[in-house]
């Protein structure tokens, strides 16, 4: 029998769009081959891919955002990613993508349609003989779903490109109203797990709870440490076929106990 190339197992993974991890491979908020700044992002026209980078606020406990600007709620949002969130825009729609419509508010439960993205991270974890390797992973694998205790659906992330608030720190004219902003650019808000109206991207699923109920898997993040940030690059583009299962509408919940049921229900034997 013919040896196995070691890339195999690689390119298995990136066939499933399961973890890679990458040996001898650069820092992941370098430039990489064939991207281009686009503004504070970088666009790769080949290969219709967004990049943008930005450093780990988590690394476990129960999570509304994957990603938020620096700073903005960070003890609810895994990742901090610095750039400006109207050129984040401006590259999604140059990928063709088309604006969903947005939860109404934080208590609209219900399934948001539009354009699904598929979002990966690239950063650097220490392989169990001490190696340091790259991960390139699909943000789904690094949240888990509490209830089942898995990882989230692969169900990628909607796009629903926010909209405009009023800025009221602005300055502004006597007997005008104030003038309008982009909402994540003063609110911080990018990429959702649970439904909020103001994120570029949210998760796209019916839920059965306001907040959801997602935490940050450890065992596949980073170890973070106390004065050095943990950097990450976002990977975003749109879903390949069979990436995404379109056959899931609502956050997967466990089979419910028929006993149970039947103690909760008035009347039940």
């Amino acid at each position: 029998m013919p040896p196995v190339s070691p890339l195999l197992p690689v390119l298995a993974a990136i066939a499933l769009g399961g973890p890679v991890d990458l040996l001898d491979a650069p820092d992941p908020t370098a430039l990489r081959e064939g991207f281009a700044p686009l503004g504070s992002v970088r666009f790769h026209a080949v290969r219709g891919e967004i990049e943008a980078v930005g450093e780990f606020n988590l690394r476990g406990g129960f999570l509304e955002f994957l990603a938020c600007l620096p700073g903005a709620k960070r003890h609810e949002a895994l990742i901090g990613l610095d750039c400006d969130p109207v050129d984040l825009k401006a590259a999604l729609l140059l990928l063709g993508l088309v604006e969903g419509r947005p939860p109404e508010s934080e208590a609209d439960l219900r399934a948001i349609p539009g354009d699904r993205v598929v979002i990966r991270l690239r950063y650097r974890v220490t392989a169990p003989d001490g190696t340091p390797v790259l991960r390139d992973i699909r943000a789904e694998d690094v949240l888990i779903n509490a209830p089942l205790e898995k990882e989230m659906a692969r169900v990628g992330f909607v796009f629903t490109g926010s909209s405009f608030v009023e800025d009221f720190d602005a300055p502004r004219e006597e007997g005008k109203p104030p003038p309008e902003v982009f909402a994540p650019r003063v609110l911080g808000e990018l990429v959702a797990i649970s439904h909020r109206p103001y994120a570029i991207l949210d998760h796209p699923l019916e839920l059965p709870y306001r907040d959801g109920d997602y935490f940050a898997y450890t065992d596949v993040l980073p170890v973070l440490l106390r004065d050095e940030p943990t950097p990450v690059a976002m990977v975003f583009r749109r879903p390949r076929p069979g990436e995404i299962d379109l056959s899931i509408t609502r956050m997967e919940l466990p089979p419910l106990d028929p006993e149970s049921r039947d103690r909760a229900v008035p009347g039940g034997g």
